[in-house]
């Protein structure tokens, strides 16, 4: 599958056309937010001296010194994360060239994959992408409109009244900045939900090759008279099960990646809310919320493989079973004629039996040991840390 670049250019993300795919263009606003910060600290300062006034700030380490701090780690780490991210929601949506992604490896033709993943770019490339993304635009606008005609903020106030308007001007630049960088992370967000979504629904999915697969094998068990020129032909190109399971282990990556990289945003929050004393109730609720997205990345695409993997081997089972039930009949009825069983179905029954045994313990999940433990230690820390200082806060009160 090959695309033209101007074909390519609609399907970019408002975070690329904004260019913050670029880690360079987020270090720029990022400094662009650092030098408006430090201005409004000048301004609402009750000092006149403002170097000592942030000489002061940062070697004491007041609360607003360690949450500028933590914020330069944080809008740094999704500088880093952004491109990467980018270049795996290309990947498994194939945007720039032909790949061999996992999505293509499930699939019996190029039609039936390039059906599965217009659907994905359907969804993502809609209006839908920007109207999400401005959310928090909107939303941050109605809550600053209940403080911008307050006289004091986070910042403080200006020494002279007839200085507010400024004031006012530079902190809605201030804002605004942030919100831009809020924008260009939902529109990463709304493709990761639409891909989440979409994974989900694999079990729903045409031309999946473990279905066809199926197909073949249910005639290859009905053929009356074994014919190898038969068999053969009915699984030529046989999808296996574990083939299957390992080629989903593609996507199982791809949400792990995601859920790791959301979880370590709930590790910051918690080191900021620790080191700056902050226990208010959102503080401590944020981090919890942010694992319960990251696992929900992990676990929702992995329930639509589940779905094909479960579905898949409850047909299996049923087509061996009931093989294995007709030969088992055959064998009573020539017990019951008083005839000695034939040999041979003594053994083909035995072999049905094992063969219906390994089937009933195929895995349905295609999550390992270390992906638990490497999710599961990304989306602890922060509950833990806060737990721990907390405990440690109040052993220290008494």
């Amino acid at each position: 599958m090959t695309h033209s670049p101007s074909k390519n250019s609609t399907h970019r993300l408002i975070i690329e056309r904004m260019h913050f795919n670029n880690f360079y263009i987020v270090l720029l606003w990022l400094l662009l937010i650092d030098v408006f910060h430090i201005v409004l600290m000048y301004i609402g300062s009750p000092q006149n001296n403002f170097l000592t006034d942030i000489k002061e700030s940062f070697t004491s380490l007041t609360i607003p010194a360690i949450t500028f701090i933590i914020i330069q780690f944080g809008v740094i780490y999704f500088a880093l994360a952004v491109r990467k991210s980018l270049n795996k929601i290309h990947e498994i949506l194939e945007i720039d060239s032909k790949n061999d992604s996992s999505l293509r490896s499930l699939f019996v033709s190029e039609n039936a994959v390039l059906k599965y993943i217009n659907q994905f770019k359907d969804n993502i490339f809609s209006k839908w992408q920007l109207r999400f993304s401005i959310f928090p635009l909107i939303f941050g606008v109605v809550v600053f409109a209940f403080y911008f005609f307050e006289k004091s903020s986070i910042f403080g106030v200006p020494y002279k009244s007839d200085d507010l308007w400024i004031w006012q001007i530079l902190i809605v630049l201030y804002y605004i900045l942030w919100w831009i960088l809020l924008i260009a992370g939902f529109s990463l967000a709304w493709a990761l939900l639409c891909i989440v979504t979409g994974l989900m629904q694999l079990k729903n999915a045409e031309g999946l090759k473990i279905k066809e697969s199926i197909k073949s094998f249910e005639t290859v068990v009905n053929i009356k008279q074994y014919d190898g020129e038969a068999v053969k032909k009915s699984l030529d190109g046989y999808y296996t099960y574990n083939r299957f399971l390992k080629d989903s282990w593609k996507i199982t990556d791809f949400s792990l990646y995601f859920a790791v990289m959301v979880a370590i945003l709930g590790i910051l929050f918690s080191v900021n809310s620790i080191f700056t004393g902050n226990w208010i109730w959102y503080s401590m609720f944020l981090p919890i919320f942010i694992d319960i997205i990251a696992v929900i990345i992990f676990i929702v695409p992995l329930i639509g493989i589940h779905g094909v993997l479960k579905a898949t081997k409850s047909e299996i089972y049923n087509i061996t079973n009931d093989v294995y039930e007709h030969k088992k009949i055959d064998a009573i009825a020539q017990y019951a004629s008083l005839s000695h069983a034939d040999e041979d179905l003594i053994k083909s029954i035995t072999f049905l039996r094992g063969t219906v045994d390994e089937t009933n313990s195929l895995k349905t999940w295609p999550i390992d040991m270390e992906a638990i433990i490497r999710l599961t230690v990304t989306t602890i820390v922060p509950i833990l840390l806060m737990f721990v200082s907390k405990i440690s806060e109040l052993i220290g009160n008494r």
